[in-house]
């Protein structure tokens, strides 16, 4: 049994967001016995490449703390000297000789509600290691068939990536091993609960308007550009399509667009809003936290979040602290990017457009009129 190794070249511009093999010019160098996933110093699962039926690993230098990351995926792509994988069967088989994380704390959420923020806290607490979005449960999302036929063999692939992310990450024994996630990823939150049953799930929310604005600064939608787009006809963006089946399918062949419609944004927000009632119901994610919550009451909002996933720390000063940093700062998506790179904030009426499309669908645009388990009201 081998892995194959590869050196990096150069890392590739312009690739689809979501980690893959393609986001590396790669040169092979030579197969090394599969007991080097485990022992090789600064190896880090990457990816799943679903077409070659591999695990995808990343080595880094041994300087770069991948943990320190806003997100952990690009710090991944940035900073990777040498590719290894393996194929499903051996990566599952390596995998069943480490342990599963003793204390588990899955972070979902409806993106652009602070998540980061949450993660990066929570870190401060005490003897907790976080992740922020590691890329390869995204994969799973694009990699999960509407039917269900693969359920199973995802689930297995989970257990083994979140067995695989936690080699060499958490302190001690004891401490918190925290998975924060891409909103996607409520798709296969699910087969997350039961690939790892023991682990707490908390979702955090943020209200249909609050995230629009935030979304329209990501997406850099001017007045002019909207304008243009309610006029536009045509094409549309994979990440945002509801229902779901189609988002599922369409996730694998997904490239950022320019140009979204402010309509599909927001089914973008109901979708992941109608997932996250699921899974409650469900019983998979049973505690939930909004935006404003982490912003209006920031250390109430921790201490419930500890309480309830049993985080244990008292260093609430220090996670009190990142309330005053930019969560995402050195990133594209930093505060001070966006607000550089565009000034218009969103009309009335694109504001009276996305709600029109939540209420079409049954769901109000402000989340703690609806949200279940919601902690600051326990």
């Amino acid at each position: 049994m081998r892995a194959t190794v590869y050196t990096v070249q150069s890392s590739i511009k312009g690739k689809s967001s979501l980690a893959g093999l393609d986001h590396f010019d790669l040169k092979q160098e030579k197969t090394l016995p599969t007991d080097a996933l485990l022992t090789t110093p600064n190896l880090s699962l990457y990816s799943f490449d679903d077409q070659a039926r591999c695990a995808v690993f990343v080595e880094t230098s041994p300087e770069v703390d991948l943990t320190a990351a806003p997100f952990y995926c690009l710090s991944q792509k940035e900073h990777a000297q040498r590719v290894f994988t393996v194929g499903y069967e051996i990566f599952n088989a390596l995998a069943e000789e480490l342990p599963d994380s003793s204390h588990l704390v899955l972070l979902h959420s409806v993106g652009r509600c602070g998540s980061t923020l949450l993660c990066n806290a929570l870190g401060e607490l005490g003897d907790v290691v976080s992740l922020s979005e590691p890329d390869v449960y995204t994969c799973a999302v694009g990699m999960r068939l509407p039917d269900g036929s693969r359920d199973a063999e995802l689930t297995e692939l989970l257990r083994s990536a979140t067995r695989f992310l936690s080699l060499n990450t958490t302190a001690t024994s004891e401490g918190v091993f925290l998975l924060k996630f891409r909103s996607w990823c409520l798709e296969v939150a699910d087969l997350l609960q039961q690939a790892c049953p023991n682990a707490h799930a908390l979702f955090l929310g943020r209200d249909l308007e609050g995230w629009i604005r935030s979304m329209g600064r990501l997406l850099k939608l001017t007045n002019p550009e909207r304008e243009a787009l309610y006029q536009r006809q045509g094409v549309k963006t994979p990440m945002f399509i509801y229902p779901r089946d189609r988002f599922i399918s369409l996730l694998r062949h997904s490239r950022f667009l320019p140009e979204i419609w402010l309509e599909d944004v927001t089914l973008g927000w109901v979708s992941l809003m109608a997932r996250y009632g699921e899974l409650y119901h469900q019983g998979v994610i049973t505690h939930a936290l909004t935006y404003d919550d982490l912003m209006r009451h920031p250390q109430q909002a921790l201490r419930a979040v500890a309480a309830a996933c049993h985080i244990p720390g008292s260093n609430f000063d220090a996670a009190l602290a990142v309330f005053g940093s930019d969560s995402q700062a050195g990133t594209h998506l930093s505060g001070k990017m966006l607000r550089e790179q565009n000034d218009a904030e969103l009309s009335e009426r694109d504001l009276d457009r996305a709600k029109a499309v939540a209420f079409r669908h049954g769901l109000e645009p402000n989340i703690a009129a609806h949200l279940s388990g919601h902690l600051m009201n326990s």
